[in-house]
């Protein structure tokens, strides 16, 4: 008798075609997440509704796939992803939105740290004198 490989009830593919379709999951997953999609969005394509499960998808196909990741490109991908929060909240902190000025504020501190050009420790966010934070 032949053994069978999957499972006809649960649509299950078998052991040898399951580590191939999860390989391409995972290369999927990275590339959405090098190109700049946001972590919770990656994960809610693949069926998980909160940030935690989410992340941590997207961090174990980080590590399965490019487990070389360079500094460098993570460093390019964080920048990526302030950028797109800056895009998100600078509109209210030109129109004096003290929330969204002060998360501009800490976003900005955020990426001159990881860009390491000198400026990251001079000036916490919540001192400068800016009329945006209280």
């Amino acid at each position: 008798m032949a053994e069978r490989k999957g499972n006809a009830r649960t649509g299950e593919q078998g052991e040898s075609s399951r580590p191939a379709q999860r390989i391409d999951r995972d290369r999927q997953i990275v590339e959405r997440s090098i190109s700049g999609m946001p972590l919770v969005e990656i994960g809610q394509i693949y069926g998980y509704v909160s940030p935690g499960p989410a992340i941590r998808l997207v961090e174990r196909s980080l590590d399965l796939v490019l487990p070389q990741l360079d500094a460098d490109l993570q460093r390019r991908l964080d920048l990526a992803r302030l950028d797109r929060l800056l895009a998100t909240w600078w509109p209210g902190a030109t129109a004096d939105d003290p929330v969204a000025a002060r998360l501009v504020l800490e976003v900005l501190e955020t990426k001159s740290r990881i860009r390491g050009d000198g400026r990251g420790d001079a000036t916490p966010p919540s001192s400068l004198d800016s009329p945006f934070v209280s």
